[in-house]
């Protein structure tokens, strides 16, 4: 899988998620799972908070799609879009120590993310 973007200016961005589907590539015209993890990346990288970016992705797929991501300055990460949620969750990072970088370091603890699991309409 891949996931690339490009931020176009401080509040635009453009995206686009290809996956293996047996012999091929696909790519996905929303995919908000991705957005979240640009969200993590920004915090990763110390970028300035609060973030709002929105994303157009899904063009080139001619299917195009607009998603909204939000990093707010406690950490936490939100992603929006027109869609039809199926689900809701939280991700918790387990015990401090237990998250296995290699055999000599350990994760920093990571902030929770919680957000709904949708689809887009279609």
């Amino acid at each position: 899988m891949a996931y690339v973007f490009a931020l176009l200016d401080p509040v635009t961005a453009v995206a686009r998620f290809f996956f293996p589907q047996g012999q091929s590539v696909l790519e996905d015209p929303a995919t908000g799972s991705a957005t979240a993890g640009l969200g993590g990346w920004w915090l990763a990288m110390g970028r300035a908070l609060p973030c709002r970016l929105e994303i157009a992705q899904g063009e080139q797929a001619a299917r195009p799609s607009t998603l909204y991501l939000q990093v707010h300055e406690a950490g936490t990460i939100a992603v929006g879009g027109d869609v039809i949620e199926l689900g809701r969750g939280s991700a918790v990072p387990p015990v401090p120590g237990a998250c296995m970088v290699s055999r000599a370091t350990c994760c920093e603890p990571v902030r929770t993310l919680s957000m709904p699991c949708a689809v887009r309409k279609d």
